[in-house]
């Protein structure tokens, strides 16, 4: 028998067995666990989980360099003070019950309200089927009608659609419905903008940050309500534009209703970002603070809001801000403007600001370009944060301008239980990850410089628009009940008249849809020329003057260009004499005459509409109603602005001059047709004096 083993060795290695084994229990029972989780898992498929707003993962954000400045030059520049200045409030909250007043008028009596925002609809099938998407914060809203809302068949189009807003309680007097375009991808509709109008709020309407992204020749005094700079995204389906501006992107980023309407007359669809007015109350001259204290305030770098970006896209910004400072600026003011600076995702009011945008070289050497805003009351020294009780001291009872003496009584949201799956969004161009820097600009909000992960643009198109500043929306709440519903039209037997412009409509509908949730660019033009030559054909252009801008970009000072090329280029300012001959021309017949010009020189569609953009951009520089306008002598231009073509070619070059009347009957002068080569050059442009 062998010899027993000592009891304490015997204990120790049974202890060992049994942990190895609870150990193997253990395995087994998480193994198993797994598995019938699994299979539960399978069982149950696609289980509806709530709908969680992730937000957006943390970006680097820095605020606009602090500027000092060394000189600052305004050359003079000052603001010519109107006797009388308004101050507007928007509404910052609306209730159901708001809504539910113009909802009445569309014949929708269902409801569903979701995280801040309200949808009223008919799912009925009836004349009145239709829903209106209403955003209670901010004020954005969806109408889309799959009955009938017929406008009057008297009468012009924009003017009842503005009527038509203003009886639901949409718009105001302020509002201008003047511009119809059309597009290629929804037929048989007619397509009606609508913005609130400078000339009835007694000052331009501008978004800060997109004024970086107006061409640094184009004065800001330019703009026009509406009207979209040169270099604006391309879109090809956008055609017969009463401005004359085909093939480029509507600029209804911000202070815009669109409405779509059937050839009969019928309302489709209305979309709208444009900010209603609550009140409005009227201050002096003598409540604000003269020109010279506000160029005070800018030259010792007290404005709340100011931007400074470098003019070279290839310096880094480090390089060019050392520090996040742009300190010691050799500054040169080229506008200085008292505007309304408008906030599109929050601003409470509009109110006067004076507005200085210039260059400047920094201590380093490098050439930027800045915006600053002062308020322009004496007593806000917020950008709106005492607009509140401003109006209070001068006015206990602001001029309202909606009625709210019809409410609803209680208002019962639908509460249902639905299965949502959620339409995937078009994927932005740019991203928040292709913009840098963000710049953090208060209420405000960001706004970022699309620098990074630039895609290569398809030849001939311009479908982006890198170096360009964008806002970056706050997160958008999702709404699962309410998308339900809306997708749920579908199924509704449309009318056959109707039924291939709601389908056409809901897709287009995505792409407005893309300013919940995209960085959108802000918007806020100079000779174009046209380069036509044999096939193969290589051409090197360039002009004899520093150039600022240009579309597509120069290599060492040169274009190298093929033949049916067009480039658009900016220039140093240049002076050039007024004409003796020319015409005297309306502004309102502005696009007639460009039209009647461009026949008579034999331009192409192309180049007539260019002309017409040329034009129309000068004249918004002249306050005159009436104008001037005369061809510059090629021979001037040559000499102010020399063109070298290489190899040569015929170069034809018509600019006008434009400004107000000072002549009541001018000579008309003699104009050479274009006289076409198979290979030249054709430049158009235009300027304001």
């Amino acid at each position: 028998m062998p010899k027993e083993l000592p009891r304490k060795k015997l204990l120790i290695f049974g202890s060992l067995v049994l942990v190895l084994l609870l150990a193997f229990l253990v395995s087994l029972t998480q193994q198993k666990k797994t598995l019938t989780e699994k299979m539960t898992v399978d069982e149950i498929g696609n289980v509806e989980q709530p709908v969680t707003d992730l937000g957006r993962p943390d970006l680097p954000v820095v605020q606009a360099p602090a500027m000092t400045f060394s000189n600052y030059q305004t050359d003079g520049s000052t603001v010519a003070l109107p006797s009388d200045i308004k101050v507007y409030t928007f509404r910052s909250e609306y209730s159901p019950a708001y809504v539910s007043v113009v909802g009445q008028k569309l014949g929708l009596d269902k409801n569903q309200l979701e995280n801040n925002s309200l949808l009223l609809y008919n799912d009925t099938g009836d004349l009145k089927s239709g829903y209106l998407k209403f955003n209670l914060k901010n004020g954005n809203y969806e109408f889309s009608s799959y009955g009938t809302h017929v406008l009057p068949q008297t009468g012009s189009l924009t003017e009842n659609v503005k009527l038509f807003l203003i009886d639901l309680g949409l718009a105001d007097e302020t509002v201008t419905c003047n511009i119809t375009y059309k597009r290629t991808d929804v037929t048989g509709t007619n397509f009606v903008e609508c913005h609130r109008d400078w000339q009835k709020t007694g000052l331009p309407i501008l978004n800060f940050a997109g004024l970086l992204n107006i061409p640094q020749l184009s004065s800001v005094k330019s703009l026009q309500v509406g009207m979209v700079d040169d270099n604006a995204v391309d879109d090809p389906n956008i055609i017969n534009v009463s401005t004359g501006q085909n093939g480029k992107v509507r600029p209804d980023d911000y202070n815009t209703v669109t409405v779509a309407v059937a050839e009969n007359g019928d309302i489709l669809k209305i979309n709208s970002n444009l900010r209603m007015i609550e009140a409005s109350i009227d201050f002096t001259q003598t409540d604000l603070l003269t020109p010279e204290e506000a160029v005070e305030r800018f030259r010792n770098n007290q404005a709340p809001l100011s931007l400074i970006q470098p003019v070279d896209e290839n310096v880094a910004w480090e390089t060019v801000f050392p520090g996040n400072t742009a300190e010691n600026l050799d500054a040169r003011i080229t506008d200085f403007m008292l505007v309304y600076i408008e906030n599109p995702f929050g601003g409470k009011s509009l109110t006067p600001m004076y507005l200085a945008r210039g260059t400047a070289e920094t201590a380093g050497g490098y050439d930027v370009v800045f915006l600053q805003a002062v308020p322009a009351l004496k007593g806000q020294q917020t950008l709106s944060g005492e607009v509140a009780g401003l109006m209070a001291q001068q006015q206990p009872n602001p001029t309202q301008f909606y009625d709210e003496s019809l409410k609803l009584g209680t208002f019962n949201p639908d509460q249902r239980s639905v299965q949502y799956t959620p339409d995937s969004a078009s994927p932005c161009v740019p991203s928040e990850e292709q913009l840098s820097p963000i710049i953090e600009l208060g209420e405000y909000g960001r706004v970022g410089l699309f620098t990074l992960n630039i895609p290569t643009e398809t030849p001939g198109k311009n479908l982006v628009r890198p170096n360009q500043w964008y806002l970056i929306p706050t997160s958008s709440n999702m709404l699962p009940q309410i998308d339900s519903v809306i997708s749920s039209f579908k199924t509704l037997n449309l009318e056959e008249k109707h039924a291939d412009d709601i389908r056409e409509l809901d897709e287009l509908q995505k792409q407005w849809e893309k300013y919940n949730f995209c960085p959108l660019r802000l918007t806020g033009s100079s000779p174009s020329l046209f380069v036509y030559g044999k096939d193969g054909q290589k051409y090197e252009i360039s002009v004899g003057k520093p150039v600022i801008y240009a579309k597509p970009e120069q290599e060492n000072g040169v274009w190298k260009t093929k033949n049916n090329s067009i480039i658009y280029y900016e220039y140093q300012t240049v002076s050039f004499t007024k004409p003796q001959q020319g015409w005297n021309v309306r502004k309102t017949d502005l696009n007639q005459f460009a039209r009647s010009l461009g026949h008579r020189l034999g331009l192409t569609g192309a180049e007539t509409d260019k002309l017409n953009f040329e034009l129309n951009l000068a004249a918004g520089e002249v306050k005159n109603t009436n104008l001037f306008i005369g061809p510059i002598s090629q021979t001037e231009v040559d000499m102010n602005l020399p063109l070298k073509v290489s190899p040569e070619v015929k170069t034809l070059r018509y600019h006008f001059y434009v400004t107000q009347v000072a002549n009541t009957d001018p000579a008309a002068p003699e104009l050479t047709p274009v006289t076409r080569t198979n290979q030249m050059v054709l430049e158009l442009g235009a300027v304001a004096r």
